[in-house]
């Protein structure tokens, strides 16, 4: 995302939980309840903290409307795989998928293009491959166990790391702008999974 920083990308990503909570109600039967819908309109106002509409301070507009899309569609993603996780394994969700993923990409080829020429740029592109149909494996695996309103508050550990990523790799430093709106985000996430909880022990 070369529009945005890396820690920018990620913590406006992180309206996605927000976003599986709501569809997870008219997809899946879920029940999500006022103070988790009190916690979701929170997590929106930290992900307008980062991206500050309006301020000549804010990050690139396109760059998180881009990220905002990313969030609404991983979270969409995130829905479905859950479905499809109650009757099929988690080799059908990473097969189907990535196959779609691969038709739908290929439009966009003889557009975007670049051959890679160094050793490096393919080692990466194949990592890559590889890292997402493990990682996509191991998120279909876990909906297979758990409702995807409750699994999606984990996806805050990715924070820690694109930030770290993020400095090291492209000497990014998040703005304290970055930090009070993450902080935002964050806490209201904990709070959904934290409702989750209450609510599984009340089932027992």
């Amino acid at each position: 995302m070369p529009l945005i920083p890396l820690a920018e990308a990620q913590t406006i990503s992180f309206i996605t939980p927000f976003i599986i909570c709501a569809l997870s109600v008219p997809l899946l039967g879920e029940r999500v309840g006022p103070r988790r819908w009190t916690a979701i309109a929170i997590g929106f106002l930290g992900a307008l903290i980062v991206i500050r509409p309006g301020f000549g301070g804010g990050i690139h507009p396109l760059g998180a409307l881009l990220m905002l899309g990313n969030s609404l569609s991983y979270g969409l993603y995130a829905v479905l795989t859950r479905r499809v996780a109650e009757g099929d394994p988690p080799e059908t969700s990473v097969a189907y998928s990535s196959l779609l993923a691969t038709l739908v990409t290929s439009l966009l080829v003889p557009f975007v293009w670049v051959t890679p020429t160094t050793v490096g740029a393919i080692v990466m592109l194949l990592s890559m491959g590889i890292l997402g149909a493990i990682g996509h494996y191991f998120v279909a695996q876990a909906y297979r166990y758990a409702e995807a309103s409750s699994l999606a508050p984990f996806g805050y550990v990715q924070l820690v790391g694109a930030t770290t990523l993020g400095y090291l790799v492209f000497g990014d430093v998040p703005s304290s702008w970055t930090w009070i709106g993450a902080a935002v985000i964050v806490c209201s996430g904990l709070y959904v999974a934290h409702r989750e909880a209450v609510l599984a022990r009340a089932k027992t």
